[in-house]
């Protein structure tokens, strides 16, 4: 463990510059692993080589090592399974190392930052240049972003991991990571529950919260999802959740944000059914509804401005061109918010499937 315990104390990256130790979203509520935006060091172990090459339907989980210090100090390691995840991301034309998804041994975890944790879902650096963590960070803003503009959000812990790949003799590479609150944790935050029907028709919705997604969406610029049907084969809804509240409703929750004009990944494509010029052009997807929900979504982002900008500007890690960039890709969304004639024609107006 000398490895991990040498990025604690004179690593790449150290953990004073990543943040303090303040307080976010659900730190009462059990799960310590999000009771902090500290950038969190881990060592991770295992088959690395041969589980990244393996793009089957059904990848084969295989057994690893999870390794991280605890507040104490004392060094804690326990066995996990590793297994590739995801669609595009597996593809080796777009990444050369997979999402994962990590089983834990919830008992084990305990009295640790990990305790509660039973399936975490880990994006990782998909390529290892140095570039490729702008990405990751990018996507990972695009999360916090979102915990800023409602509580009804996946909660995200950035981590500086130390893959440690058993199939080339021990070789490690550090790079960032993050992992995503899980479905049953977000469900049981809120008290709310997971289903999965296959369609949905878009008054069963939750409006208030459906038309903040939408807008979020047109913020990071994400036309690849939907909030009342998934892909052929699959359940409701494309990249995003859908969770019942006691009066019957369906909350929807986004995730995966690295196709967007945001993060603008080198393997982002424009949507040609959309008549999509680049990903970065915004094109905005909301369903209409009746009442003030749109407005109401827009007043919520513009109130919430002036904390987002600030926490682009307080993210350590992301260089000052990609600070620049996406500060200047926001400005532009609260320019067409902040003009009623833009706020009509780009958002207002354009709504899908009038009433």
């Amino acid at each position: 463990m000398s490895g991990l315990q040498s990025i604690v104390v004179s690593g790449l990256i150290l953990l004073g510059v990543w943040g303090s130790s303040a307080p976010v979203l659900g730190a009462e509520d059990g799960d310590p692993l999000f009771a902090s935006d500290e950038l969190l060091a881990v060592q991770l172990t295992g088959p690395l080589r041969s589980m990244a090459r393996d793009r089957s339907d059904e990848p084969e989980a295989r057994a690893g090592r999870l390794s991280f210090t605890d507040s104490s100090g004392t060094l804690v390691e326990v066995p996990i399974e590793l297994s590739p995840r995801g669609k595009s991301r597996r593809d080796r034309q777009v990444c050369s190392f997979p999402p994962l998804s990590l089983k834990l041994p919830k008992k084990e975890m305990d009295g640790t930052v990990f305790e509660n944790q039973k399936s975490l879902k880990l994006v990782t650096y998909c390529k290892s240049q140095e570039r490729h963590q702008q990405y990751l960070l990018k996507e990972y803003l695009a999360y916090r972003i979102f915990n800023l503009l409602t509580d009804n959000s996946l909660r995200v812990r950035l981590l500086q991991i130390e893959y440690v790949d058993e199939d080339r003799g021990g070789k490690a590479l550090v790079r960032l990571g993050f992992v995503i609150e899980h479905f049953k944790r977000f469900a049981k935050r809120l008290g709310v529950k997971r289903v999965k029907p296959i369609t949905i028709p878009r008054e069963q919705l939750e409006p208030a919260q459906a038309s903040l997604v939408e807008l979020f969406e047109y913020l990071i610029g994400n036309v690849d999802f939907s909030l009342v049907s998934g892909p052929t084969g699959d359940d409701c809804c494309h990249n995003a959740k859908l969770f019942q509240t006691a009066d019957g409703l369906m909350l929807p929750v986004p995730y995966d944000f690295d196709m967007t004009g945001f993060v603008n990944p080198p393997y982002g494509t424009a949507n040609a059914q959309l008549k999509q010029r680049n990903i970065r052009q915004r094109i905005y997807r909301g369903l209409c509804r009746a009442g003030d929900h749109h407005q109401n979504a827009v007043e919520r982002a513009q109130e919430m401005r002036q904390p987002i900008e600030q926490l682009i500007r307080d993210q350590a890690g992301l260089d000052d061109n990609n600070r620049k960039k996406i500060l200047s890709y926001l400005a532009a969304f609260y320019d067409v918010l902040d003009d009623p004639q833009k706020l009509q024609k780009d958002i207002l107006g354009t709504c899908r499937y009038p009433l």
